[in-house]
């Protein structure tokens, strides 16, 4: 498994420099990572070899905003899982592969494969079987009980929840401040104008903050009520498995298979473009 990760605690960018983190055999491929850097003059590449055993493990993203719950859905996004309500992973983006009898083009969505399948510990009883086959040997394409089984959701049903108490906690917050207390008394009274400059506007700036919460809470909950998160079904993945690795020429090296093809439903297919696009930026 290979993948590059900016590796460091600073807030400064410039002191947490990009790193290649590979879990492998460290003795049959040591030598050749060596090689590889010596050969391109890497000398100011951090290469970080490590021998270890692979851990699946949930992805925590981000805090969702408002355009998590807008229809199309971008790389970077909350996805889970419908078969295990717990999981919470990302969502990789967009790619089109030609179907070769055909010649036809297909849009899929693309994850990792330990994104597409429950938890090992919480998979129902009902497709454990199914489950441990596809962690073997992988999904065909267009296999009919993938595309039953496994509907995958975005935001995930977990993320969805967290962000419901996160905003339920600064509501029952902010409502339990004396400014608002005082200002929600005096504006029911008619005698708002009365409040110190100050404090009025402090307590008109809370309740706007608040009205907006509560509004985004309910836009979460409509959300849900409409099965929105509905994102679509796994068509193919690629299973636990190993393959010989295709770029390195004369080489028995092998690599992980890690990947997972969803079919998107129609309103959720978005842009190739990541979160934080200048779409996503509030006007």
């Amino acid at each position: 498994m290979v993948g590059c990760y900016q590796v460091g605690k600073s807030e400064e960018v410039s002191e947490n420099p990009p790193t290649v983190l590979i879990l492998v055999n460290v003795r049959s491929t040591r030598e050749t990572i060596i090689r590889i850097l010596a050969q391109y003059d890497l000398n100011m590449v951090a290469v970080e070899i490590a021998k270890d055993v692979i851990s699946r493990s949930g992805f925590i993203v981000g805090d969702l905003d408002r355009a998590a719950f807008k229809g199309s859905v971008k790389p970077g996004r909350s996805l889970g899982i419908q078969a295990d309500n717990m999981a919470a992973s990302a969502f990789g983006g967009y790619l089109e592969l030609k179907y070769p009898r055909s010649g036809e083009w297909r849009k899929f969505g693309l994850t990792c494969f330990h994104c597409v399948l429950p938890h090992e510990e919480r998979t129902p009883q009902a497709i454990s079987e199914l489950c441990k086959g596809w962690r073997e040997n992988g999904i065909q394409m267009n296999e009919h009980n993938a595309k039953r089984h496994l509907r995958m959701h975005s935001p995930s049903l977990v993320d969805m929840h967290r962000k419901l108490q996160l905003l339920e906690s600064e509501i029952t917050e902010g409502e339990s401040g004396e400014t608002y207390k005082k200002g929600s008394e005096m504006e029911k009274e008619g005698l708002l104008d009365m409040m110190s400059e100050i404090g009025k506007r402090t307590f008109l700036s809370r309740k706007a903050e608040i009205d907006n919460q509560k509004n985004f809470v309910q836009e979460i909950r409509d959300f849900c009520a409409r099965n929105s998160y509905q994102l679509g079904s796994v068509v193919a993945a690629s299973g636990f498995r190993h393959r010989k690795v295709p770029s390195i020429a004369k080489s028995d090296s092998l690599m992980n298979v890690d990947w997972g093809l969803i079919q998107i439903e129609g309103v959720r297919e978005g842009p190739n473009e990541p979160v934080g696009a200048r779409e996503d930026i509030p006007a």
